[in-house]
């Protein structure tokens, strides 16, 4: 994959070989957000740059331009994985879950409004005083509605998400999300500007599809994933940008949970170290969705 700009979402990351073979001299490296796409602003932007420069021109002021291109808020689409895979169901076998995202605007008592983001309309709301592992050490399952824990027990199995971003209350306010996903990479397997259906299932890429653990979800788009439950934990899936996820912008998947070894010394010491934190006289205090 050759070009000479990348798109770099929230949370994102890439290697890169830089061929020098320009003729010697200094020139600009340069970032630049995707204003006008709606990916956010800069004040400073035009104006972010950095300088590479050849042995023997390191005092040199670079004169080189920027590239053409256009500006967007979406995934590269022409990454192509050196080391081939595939997702084994295909076209034939996925079953698709959707997970909604939707923005809330709540007017409180005082007048003021609060703003929530969430996933099939709910925000989550971590619980600092109970954590989810805490659930599994105690074989508690009655999780709180709003802790979004989604239930994966059986290891080894493939899983299909489909991530929707809908209308919001009372307002739509339609933006694009970098996706993350903690334990695990996934595979990419489409993106779309519109409202996802399942006859979209045969325009997806099951063959050696970009492996991520952040992806852009488009505005008033849909993005699918998949990935096999081949760790077990409490994964966290949330909005790469913070106040998305402290509004809420979230959900965890709880996978293969009797596989989790919660009487592990590390485990054990670790819930000490928590509880003794946190029922002390805690310096940080959990605010917004705590996570």
């Amino acid at each position: 994959f050759n070009t000479t700009n990348l798109f770099l979402g929230i949370g994102q990351r890439y290697d890169v070989i830089i061929h020098a073979n320009q003729a010697p001299g200094s020139y600009w490296f340069r970032a630049e957000a995707q204003d006008s796409a709606g990916c956010g602003s800069n004040y400073n932007n035009g104006n972010i740059r950095s300088i590479f420069s050849y042995e023997g021109h390191e005092t040199e002021t670079p004169i080189s331009t920027a590239h053409d291109y256009n500006q967007r808020c979406t995934d590269e689409t022409g990454l192509r994985p050196h080391w081939n895979s595939f997702v084994p169901e295909g076209r034939a076998g996925a079953e698709f879950t959707e997970l909604t995202t939707s923005q809330l605007q709540q007017q409180e008592n005082d007048g003021s409004i609060t703003i929530y983001w969430r996933i099939n309309g709910s925000r989550l709301q971590a619980n600092w005083e109970v954590p989810t592992l805490e659930y599994v050490r105690t074989g508690n399952t009655s999780y709180p509605e709003n802790s979004n824990v989604i239930s994966l027990p059986e290891s080894g199995k493939w899983t299909y998400w489909v991530i929707q971003e809908v209308a919001g209350d009372p307002f739509n306010v339609a933006v694009p999300h970098p996706i993350h996903l903690h334990g695990h990479d996934f595979y990419v397997l489409g993106a779309g500007n519109d409202v996802w259906s399942e006859d979209k299932v045969s325009e997806l890429n099951f063959n050696n599809p970009t492996r991520r653990d952040v992806a852009m979800l488009n505005t008033n788009g849909w993005l699918a994933l998949a990935f096999v439950t081949d760790n077990p934990g409490a994964w966290l899936m949330h909005c790469h940008i913070s106040w998305h996820s402290d509004e809420g912008l979230a959900v965890q998947f709880l996978e293969t949970p009797d596989k989790i070894d919660s009487y592990a010394p590390d485990f054990d010491s670790q819930c000490s170290s928590w509880f003794d934190y946190y029922n002390g006289d805690p310096q940080y205090l959990m605010h917004d969705s705590g996570i």
